[in-house]
């Protein structure tokens, strides 16, 4: 009989186990800032000025939920709808008003955002709080429509500007100094507004120069004069119907009137007129829907000139300077 005896051999294997006990900072997330932007109203926007100003205010609260003071530095990022490089409000699908929306005025610095749309400084809020504690402020946005605008139809205008344009961001630590520079994740909450202008029918009037008939021999036959093309300048917003009139200082409303002279009692008659075929042009009846006796144009956004005529009739008078003042009526 045979008996195998086994031996049991082992090795001793030993694994230490331990841990160090690390100091976590209470203020990890400890911050969480709310905001809400008021709407930006430009009011009455006319395409011909040089620019329109507005303003709209930030509000907001950063709570913190730790039991240490925590400062952070809190950055509000605005950037532009559908994430445009371009910010412009919208009449309709393709009439669109330019704006800027700026941290300062006069304007100069961008409200921008670190993560879409316009690639600028943001507003940055450096803030220390309490444990348990909040802070509330406030911050002002500066808004402005670039003037000469003068392609602009008559309307409303705007832009709207949902959570996914903005976001708020919160670099925190603990103690009394708050970092130098924005975070990169966002909070959950984000702020919306509105932006709108309302671009008013406008029309402006020039004249250059005078109707001049030169030097006329005295009882000569009739004689028609034509002004210069630009003699009367109308810029009206565009597509805006508008009606000129022209009344004589006498306020003959069908464009006759007399010249006078001021060194005796005579007098020269003579008619208003739109063409060389001598189409009457007076302020009869001319309203901003009726052309009357007056002239029809449709505004254009730019300058349009207007050639006007004249004839007279009798210049059975002293000789002499005469003259008269006619008074330009654009109604739209």
């Amino acid at each position: 009989m045979k008996i195998n005896i086994l031996q049991w051999r082992y090795s001793p294997f030993f694994m230490l186990l331990g841990f160090s006990l690390l100091g976590i900072s209470t203020a990890n997330a400890a911050i969480n800032c709310t905001a809400t932007m008021s709407d930006m109203s430009f009011g009455n926007v006319y395409p011909q000025s040089t620019q329109t100003d507005s303003t709209a205010t930030l509000s907001y609260k950063c709570t913190n939920g730790a039991s240490e003071t925590v400062s952070a530095r809190v950055c509000f990022s605005i950037g532009s709808p559908g994430g445009a490089n371009r910010r412009q409000m919208q009449n309709g699908t393709a009439n669109r008003l330019n704006y800027e929306l700026y941290q300062n005025f006069p304007p100069s610095t961008i409200w921008g955002s670190q993560f879409f749309g316009p690639k600028t400084p943001l507003v940055i809020t450096p803030i220390t709080i309490p444990a348990n504690g909040s802070f509330s402020g406030i911050a002002t946005m500066y808004g402005r429509v670039q003037g000469s605008q003068v392609a602009l139809i008559p309307g409303t205008y705007t832009s709207n500007y949902g959570k996914s344009d903005t976001a708020i961001t919160v670099n925190e630590r603990s103690g009394s100094t708050a970092p130098s520079s924005c975070a990169t994740n966002t909070q959950a909450d984000q702020f919306d507004f509105r932006v709108q202008a309302r671009v008013i029918d406008e029309c402006k009037i020039t004249t250059i120069g005078a109707l001049d008939f030169g030097s006329i021999i005295s009882a000569s036959t009739p004689t028609t004069v034509r002004s210069s093309a630009n003699l009367i300048n109308v810029t009206c917003s565009k597509g805006i119907p508008y009606n000129i009139g022209l009344s004589p200082s006498n306020g003959n409303v069908d464009g006759l009137g007399v010249m006078k002279n001021i060194a005796n009692t005579d007098t020269v008659p003579y008619q208003l007129q739109s063409d060389a075929s001598g189409t009457v042009w007076g302020n009869r009846d001319v309203t901003s829907t009726n052309v009357g006796k007056g002239v029809t144009r449709i505004g254009t956004g730019v300058v349009q000139g207007e050639t006007v005529y004249a004839t007279v009739a009798n210049t059975d008078v002293k000789p002499g300077s005469y003259s008269d003042t006619v008074t330009v009526h654009v109604n739209y």
